[in-house]
C-alpha cells in the first residue's frame, strides 16, 4: 500500500493485527511475522525470535551504501 496513506511502522503494524484478530476470550494472537506480496522465490520464513530462513535457492547479498 505504499503511497496510499501514512506508512506505519512493523510495531504499529502488528498493534492493528492483534486488535483486529481478537479471540472469543478478549485476548489477542501472538504476531510472529507479516506476509507481503513477494515474489515466490525470495521469501524467507520465520523460525524464532525474528530469525529467518531463505529458501536454499535465495541469495542475500549485503552492500554498503
Amino acid at each position: 500500500m505504499k503511497g496510499r496513506g501514512p506508512e506505519l511502522t512493523r510495531e504499529q503494524l502488528h498493534e492493528r493485527l492483534r486488535e483486529g484478530f481478537l479471540l472469543n476470550d478478549g485476548s489477542s494472537l501472538e504476531i510472529q511475522s507479516e506476509y507481503g506480496m513477494t515474489e515466490m522465490f525470495s521469501q524467507a520464513y520465520l523460525l524464532k525470535d525474528e530469525i529467518f530462513q531463505c529458501s536454499p535457492y535465495m541469495k542475500v547479498l549485503f552492500r554498503d551504501l
